[in-house]
């Protein structure tokens, strides 16, 4: 690119965000359709860092602290929640806007630079993460901005310089953009680091190895100074923790259906193809590099929830760089190589570009709604009062009920092994239920229940459920070394005064692996309270 184009992308870009800061604004919240859940999880987690409280160390989680710093600078600052969200987006892509236009500056010829710093740019300020997704959501946010800056490293780490650049620039932004991705979600940065580090090495671009190296060990150097080495500790901890978990191993399909379900298959084969064409037109080393970054793209598409191939806009990029030589002999079956290999990458485009109009659209969509039909996830909570979601999920208590547990008349077809709802504790069968919506109504009628009938004041529950997010409802305590979002085990269990068991979780089969472990530490549970919604068991010793 030359200057005047480099001036134009990035007046381009910078119209982006300014246009989606607008939509942003002027609604003066954040308003969601759906996936609550998952935006309680984060409003749990920025509330404990609030006051003062460390991921890791405080409570767990396998996403990274550089997942909340941004939104949490915002909270710091007196905006709610929902408007810290959404203006930290907007920050992260200024932030990133120079290493987006340095990569397309110094990589890319023309249109397609200007279509992957478009693509990145859109990824970190959506409000969807993709799919058919029909409505605005805070989830997976952090996996959007690991992908744009994914696409910056292997653009910048694989693909040979058309300009002029600086050895010492591409590897400072390399090593610190993969640094900052083990800090968000370090499934990215084991994706992706090897085939950087091989792009550098192959194309002798040792000063920007070293330099790469350089930048991820002092931002380490840095993190460990501020926060110590039990930080570290903690965060490999819950890692292996979530490794191990049975109740969410991975969060969508398995990842041999992530690689070829029908859904996905079809950008698994251009993948393989477009390695088997590239070798055979003599790009040996694009062909090795493209074989590397394969299980890097099939493994975080599988470790990401809805399973979006982002990856595969980035992959069309490559090899419109690649496409062969004019005069390359011909391939398998006389196939003109240079036009195979086009027609993968407009294949790649093709199969994810609804995703992208749908990721694009998102601000417009968030802009167009009313916010009459939205309700305060968390009523009367000050700073939680702008992450609103839409009344018919949020007022709406719609529930999954099974009808052939042991006391039904169907009792006789129930097979146990189908069933992952219903369990039994303490002598007695809990029905399968599962919610489906109305969280807000839920959590909120136990708390108030909860408090007029005097538990309330400083003590703690854990729940039996997917989260255990009482206390942001009333005036329950947070959990000590608890898990915003359960995983597996106990955490926070031992610092709990009660264990809620609800009657109609939101997972089944994380209510029935706890009342497993609970049953297992073999400890007096009295029992102190009955509704139609929950039991309420005191916490005691264990039983001699």
């Amino acid at each position: 690119m030359n200057k005047t184009n480099i001036i134009y992308l990035a007046a381009c870009l910078l119209s982006i965000i300014i246009l989606a800061c607008a939509f942003y604004v002027m609604k003066g919240a954040f308003l969601i359709g759906g996936h609550e859940g998952d935006t309680l999880h984060v409003m749990q987690i920025l509330a404990r860092m609030d006051a003062g409280q460390l991921p890791h160390k405080d409570f767990m989680t396998p996403i990274g602290i550089l997942a909340f710093l941004p939104i949490l600078l915002f909270v710091k600052a007196g905006f709610g929640i929902g408007m810290s969200f959404l203006l930290a987006q907007i920050l992260l892509a200024f932030i990133m806007l120079p290493a987006v236009i340095y990569a397309a500056a110094t990589r890319l010829f023309g249109w397609l630079g200007w279509l992957f710093s478009i693509s990145a740019i859109v990824l970190i300020l959506a409000l969807v993460h993709g799919e058919a997704q029909g409505f605005t959501s805070a989830s997976m946010y952090y996996n959007r901005w690991a992908w744009a800056m994914s696409f910056v490293v292997v653009v910048i780490g694989v693909l040979r310089p058309r300009q002029a650049h600086s050895n010492l620039a591409d590897g400072l932004i390399c090593g610190a953009l993969l640094a900052v991705l083990v800090l968000i979600k370090v499934t990215y940065f084991v994706a992706f680091a090897p085939p950087v580090a091989l792009g550098f090495l192959l194309r002798r671009q040792y000063k920007a190895f070293m330099a790469a190296i350089g930048a991820g060990l002092l931002m380490a150097v840095l993190v460990t100074l501020n926060l110590g080495l039990e930080f570290w500790q903690g965060y490999i901890s819950d890692l292996l923790e979530v490794s191990r978990s049975e109740t969410r191993p991975s969060p969508g399909r398995s990842l041999s259906e992530s690689i070829s379900n029908p859904a996905y298959l079809g950008g698994s084969v251009i993948t393989l193809a477009a390695v088997v064409f590239l070798r055979q037109s003599g790009r040996m080393q694009e062909g090795m590099l493209l074989l590397l970054l394969a299980p890097g793209f099939f493994f975080v598409t599988w470790q990401n929830y809805g399973n979006d191939p982002q990856w595969l806009i980035l992959l069309a990029i490559l090899l419109l760089s690649w496409l062969p030589d004019e005069n390359a002999a011909p391939g398998v079956f006389g196939l003109n190589l240079r036009a195979g290999t086009g027609v993968l990458s407009v294949a790649a485009i093709s199969f994810i570009t609804p995703s992208y109009v749908n990721l694009s659209m998102s601000h417009v969509q968030h802009w167009s709604q009313d916010v009459d039909r939205y309700t305060a996830l968390v009523p009367n909570s000050g700073d939680f009062s702008d992450v609103m979601l839409v009344n018919k999920r949020a007022l709406a208590v719609d529930a999954e009920i099974t009808m052939d547990g042991p006391n039904s008349v169907f009792a006789g077809w129930n097979d146990a092994e189908l069933r992952e709802t219903g369990v039994e504790f303490q002598g007695e069968y809990l029905e399968g239920c599962l919610l489906k919506s109305g969280l807000t109504p839920w959590l909120d009628t136990i708390v108030t229940d909860l408090e007029g009938a005097g538990f309330s004041g400083g003590t703690r529950l854990f729940a039996a459920d997917l989260f255990s997010s009482h206390w942001m409802y009333g005036e329950f305590e947070a959990l000590e070394g608890g898990a915003p979002w359960y995983y597996g085990g106990l955490p926070g269990y031992d610092s709990a005064n009660y264990l809620l068991v609800p009657l109609c979780p939101v997972s089944g089969a994380v209510r029935r692996q706890i009342l497993e472990l609970v049953t297992k530490r073999a400890e007096v549970l009295t029992e102190l309270r009955r509704t139609s919604l929950y039991i309420l068991f005191e916490l005691g010793g264990v039983d001699s």
